[in-house]
């Protein structure tokens, strides 16, 4: 590895990855074993950092002509192209190209699957409220150590048509009365365990709220172990609010992802939870 490059290993797949200027450049060896396989997990470790870390920044994948290297052809006018079964189009500079010269780029589906759904609104079930709520879960969290994951994970929710009240995001502007019937208004209450989320006095207050109220408890906990608020599990139990440790009990924390390829599974599932809550 050096400052601007690296020599990397996806199982058989070997791949050069090489910074110049505004570019990241992916090269694969030859002989390979699924290169598009590997180009696809690492698009998807990608787009889950962007999301996570800057989710402005503008970005578009190109594809390098293997005929011809100083070509290159945008993803989405390829993946047109290949739609409309055309045999040629034009590249980034209008140079003509052969669609099939870049069949093994799709030997393994489409490169940006993964990211389908991620930043447009996509309904991902009818999940109708009662009268008396107005939201399908109430995320409860330390700010300084999970408060990104929440904004990503209610954006996330959102955009399958979830209603979502994010606790601690307007911290300060909202009474305790006021963060206590947001509670009362969502068909269940997530908990998002970190490293010192027992220490907040808000998040234990909302806790106690859910639980008098006799709210559905869902848990997430931070997974990643370079995360500021990461513990080990036993932690949560050790800390947790004598009134409050049966909640693990007879409830799977899900760990959270932020890896695309994981993410995906990651929100069906906890969609599913809060819909059967």
């Amino acid at each position: 590895m050096a400052g601007n490059k690296a020599i990397l290993r996806f199982g058989l797949s070997v791949f050069a990855l090489e910074q110049i200027g505004d570019k990241i450049w992916f090269r694969v060896k030859r002989d390979s074993s699924k290169p598009a396989s590997a180009l696809k997990m690492l698009l998807s470790m990608f787009q889950g950092a962007r999301e996570a870390l800057y989710p402005d920044l503008p970005w578009e994948l190109l594809f390098q002509s293997p005929t011809d290297a100083s070509v290159l052809v945008a993803h989405d006018d390829l993946k047109e192209a290949r739609a409309s079964e055309v045999k040629s189009f034009e590249s980034v500079d209008a140079t003509r190209v052969k669609v099939a010269d870049f069949a093994q780029f799709f030997e393994d589906g489409s490169l940006l699957e993964d990211i389908h759904n991620t930043t447009g609104i996509d309904v991902f079930a009818d999940m109708p409220l009662n009268s008396r709520l107005q939201n399908h879960v109430f995320l409860s969290h330390e700010q300084y150590e999970a408060g990104d994951a929440c904004d990503l994970m209610a954006e996330k929710l959102k955009n399958r048509g979830l209603k979502v009240w994010v606790g601690q995001r307007t911290k300060g502007n909202l009474s305790t009365n006021e963060m206590k019937a947001g509670i009362l208004a969502s068909k269940c209450y997530l908990l998002f365990l970190t490293k010192t989320v027992f220490s907040s006095k808000a998040v234990c207050m909302e806790l106690a709220t859910a639980l008098e109220a006799d709210k559905s408890i869902l848990l997430v906990h931070e997974s990643d172990l370079n995360r500021v608020g990461f513990a080990n599990f036993s932690k949560y139990i050790k800390t947790a609010p004598k009134t409050a440790k049966h909640i693990f009990d007879a409830r799977e924390s899900m760990p959270f992802q932020r890896r695309l390829y994981l993410a995906e599974p990651f929100y069906d599932e906890l969609i599913r939870r809060i819909d059967s809550s």
